[in-house]
């Protein structure tokens, strides 16, 4: 968990992000920034399917912006309409910039603070991972 700008995020691997899940992170004031699995269902303008297929609809023209993190640059497409179980997230559609703009390349993270910008929710995003070996690491030692 991280306590920032006076807000709390709960970072979660892509296992953990049910609805339930959210939702009691939610009632008690705490933001969850997770990583997602590639079947996502969005809806963009209307239309239902998975981010995995929607990858091929995407022109670099529509990149919001390139974001470095940590040394490492990477291009986002900002998605910020409807989601089936939540009313205000965004979905950040992720490629490292140095690879091609394929679904075998993409990787998803949710925001429940729609309001955090999109370097900030990556950069959230690599604390998890960190936390994630550290807790492997632990588990091996007991």
């Amino acid at each position: 968990m991280l306590d920032l700008h006076q807000h709390t995020y709960m970072l979660v691997d892509s296992w953990y992000p049910s609805k339930e899940l959210i939702e009691a992170h939610l009632q008690q004031e705490f933001y969850v920034i997770a990583v997602l699995k590639t079947n996502l269902i969005i809806h963009p303008k209307g239309i239902t399917i998975q981010t995995k297929e929607f990858v091929q609809y995407i022109e670099t023209s529509d990149i919001d912006l390139v974001v470095t993190v940590e040394e490492k640059t990477y291009r986002v497409y900002r998605y910020e309409e409807a989601l089936k179980d939540l009313d205000d997230a965004v979905v950040l559609l992720v490629w490292k910039a140095d690879e091609s703009m394929t679904m075998e390349n993409l990787y998803c993270v949710l925001s429940t603070d729609p309001e955090l910008i999109d370097v900030d929710i990556l950069k959230y995003d690599t604390k998890r991972w960190s936390m994630e070996c550290f807790f492997r690491q632990a588990k091996n030692t007991l």
